[in-house]
């Protein structure tokens, strides 16, 4: 039960923690003594937690006395045992050699007790700061975020656009999936012309009762005519056009392939 401090518990405060009388006390108010933990002052529990809470803290604390002060709170852990605030009141006229000691003896008085049945702990140098509006203010703030300056507010929303953009790049590139469909045998056929320069143009339509893509035209035409060339048809009914350009390039909704009898295209959203 020491530390680096060399404090440890005395008997008396080893024997009341070891016991069960203290499960019934709302309030435990230790002291370090003859370089011991010692247990000054226990008050019993009354009434719920908040009721109890200033009419028993308040008195532990005394001008110019440092203390440890453990409170018991109205819940309980997963073992069923009764979970504390473990408050440090360490005020400002204390001397420097008791700050020190106080300080580096938490840790151990935590272990002493019993770290899984402490839910908050803080420091307070003031009465006030262990009253219970002390108490809330302490836990308000610790899961309050800490504020932010006007360059992480930029950064934050900044994050938060791009999360955004990211998101409805990701559901429109989702709205039409690619689509894997046969081809006639017609249509291979001259896919190959096409492959091998023997034609500059060919326009496949899409057979939507029959799912499966055909030609529609294939022949070797210029630039100004292909305009004239696109399909004036129902919805029902979607071409896609393959030319050269100057490089010798195809483009178009298919790409360069080598077909053979039964090769299944894939269309995809451009």
């Amino acid at each position: 039960m020491s530390c680096q401090t060399g404090i440890s518990a005395s008997p008396r405060l080893a024997a009341y923690l070891a016991g069960a009388s203290h499960r019934g006390d709302r309030c435990i108010k230790i002291i370090i003594q003859d370089e011991e933990l010692d247990l000054e002052q226990a008050r019993v529990r009354v009434s719920d937690y908040e009721s109890d809470w200033d009419r028993n803290v308040l008195v532990c604390v005394e001008e110019g006395s440092p203390c440890y002060i453990l409170y018991q709170l109205d819940e309980t852990n997963p073992e069923g045992e009764a979970l504390y605030v473990f408050m440090t009141y360490i005020p400002n006229d204390t001397s420097v050699k008791n700050k020190m000691l106080f300080a580096a003896t938490r840790a151990t008085m935590k272990r002493i007790f019993g770290d899984n049945r402490i839910k908050t702990e803080y420091l307070g140098t003031l009465p006030e700061e262990l009253s219970l509006q002390g108490y809330r203010n302490t836990v308000l703030s610790q899961d309050a975020k800490a504020p932010m300056t006007e360059a992480e507010k930029e950064l934050e929303q900044v994050s938060k656009d791009e999360a955004m953009m990211r998101s409805q790049m990701s559901t429109n590139s989702a709205t039409l999936p690619g689509l894997t469909l046969p081809a006639t045998q017609e249509l291979v056929t001259n896919l190959e012309k096409f492959k091998k320069g023997f034609v500059n143009y060919v326009q496949v339509k899409l057979d939507t009762e029959k799912e499966e893509l055909k030609l529609w035209d294939c022949s070797n035409i210029n630039v100004s005519e292909l305009s004239g060339r696109y399909l004036r048809t129902s919805l029902a009914t979607t071409s896609s056009t393959l030319t050269t350009n100057t490089r010798g390039r195809i483009s178009g909704g298919l790409s360069s392939c080598t077909p053979a009898p039964g090769t299944m295209f894939q269309l995809n959203k451009g």
